[in-house]
Parts: C-alpha cells; sequence; structure tokens
C-alpha cells in the first residue's frame, strides 16, 4: 500500500475483502467457489428502480437510453445463464415499474442488445494464406483531464 500512496499523496487507497467468497467491484459482484469464479450485476443496497418514466415528457431517445444502458451492461459482461436470466428479470420488472411495456421496448432496441447477438470487443481477423488469425482486444478510453488539476 505504501507504493500506492507515494504515486499520489492525496488519493486514499483501501483494500476490499471478499465477504462469504464474494466481492464487489465497480458494477459488478464476483463470486468464487471451489473451481470457478462467477460474475453479477451489482447494485448498491441504496439502489432504486427509477428511471425516466414512459409517460414523461422528455424525448424517446433519452428514455430508451437509459434502457439500452441496462442492457448494455446486462451484455457486457460474462455472466452466467442462470445470474443472465436474474438480470433480465430485474431489468424487466424496471422497466414494468416505470411503465414501459417490454415487447415495444424489444422491438425497439432490437435482438443485438438484448444478448441475442453477445460480443465483447472487437475483432480483428489477420489472413495469411488460407488461414485466418481472429485477435479478440477491448477498448478503454484514457481520461487524462480527469487526473489533471
Amino acid at each position: 500500500m505504501d507504493q500506492f500512496y507515494n504515486l499520489a499523496p492525496e488519493l486514499k487507497f483501501t483494500i476490499e475483502k471478499e465477504v462469504e467468497c464474494k466481492i464487489n467491484f465497480l458494477d459488478i459482484t464476483i463470486s468464487r467457489d471451489l473451481e470457478q469464479l462467477s460474475i453479477d450485476v451489482y447494485r448498491k443496497p441504496t439502489y432504486s428502480d427509477i428511471i425516466i418514466p414512459k409517460d414523461s415528457c422528455h424525448p424517446n431517445e433519452h428514455k430508451l437510453a437509459t434502457v439500452q444502458y441496462l442492457y448494455n451492461r446486462m451484455n457486457m459482461h460474462k455472466l452466467s445463464s442462470e445470474n443472465l436470466c436474474k438480470e433480465n428479470n430485474t431489468i424487466q420488472q424496471i422497466l414494468h415499474n416505470n411503465g414501459f411495456e417490454t415487447s415495444v421496448t424489444k422491438s425497439l432496441l432490437g435482438n443485438k442488445i438484448l444478448g441475442k447477438e453477445k460480443t465483447m470487443g472487437k475483432v480483428h481477423i489477420h489472413r495469411e494464406g488460407n488461414q485466418s488469425h481472429h485477435k479478440s482486444f477491448q477498448e478503454y478510453q484514457y481520461e487524462n483531464h480527469l487526473l489533471c488539476k
């Protein structure tokens, strides 16, 4: 920990310890058992399922942006089929509680967002003769202006 404090003394680092073989990191919960790790979507205990209601005067793009975010987050992480089903049910409940008809939302967003086509990152295909080489990678954007004073 001393090395972290020496890098930026104004930042305070803490160590999060797992409880009951689970640890929360950003928006996921990582669970471990004897053989494998599993990932689930994490929501804080103070989370409420309030999003922009369907009957509000906001533009449809704003209302659907939240819905799209929820589905994108569900599909971004490699959830087990059980956790994927649980998260989908949670999203369906959020939509229902905010006046959305889930069948209409699915048709508006399309199959890609709802997990019919689940991919992560980008794929680069390099061809040499008759062979194709696939390389997957994930892009991260560095926000330098957030660290500068």
